[in-house]
């Protein structure tokens, strides 16, 4: 998971593989592993986060060029305005792991 995670990053796949990597760091962190943990991938997280509405990353739909940039899960529930209630679950999990890790 941690390679995958780093070859995520160092690719520039974050756009397609945000959702993995998120869950990575906030299951594999809360496991233990601390070196999921990273200063770097917290601030990616926290660069998700929609500033007005306070959830992450939402999904892009069609747009008027008629480019998707990536399509919603068949059990994705959207909350108000569009929000992703999965992304938004788990980064607020791997966020909580930072927060035990830095105060333990």
């Amino acid at each position: 998971m941690m390679r995958t995670n780093r070859n995520v990053e160092k690719k520039n796949l974050l756009d397609n593989y945000g959702d993995l990597f998120t869950e990575n760091i906030m299951f594999c962190g809360l496991a233990g592993f601390s070196e999921f943990f990273q200063t770097s991938w917290l601030d990616r997280i926290l660069n998700w986060q929609e500033q007005e509405k306070g959830c992450f990353w939402m999904y892009t739909f069609p747009s008027d060029e008629g480019h998707v940039r990536r399509r919603p899960k068949r059990s994705e529930k959207f909350v108000e305005g569009g929000c992703s209630s999965h992304n938004t679950a788990v980064a607020v999990g791997a966020l909580g792991g930072f927060l035990l890790y830095g105060t333990s």
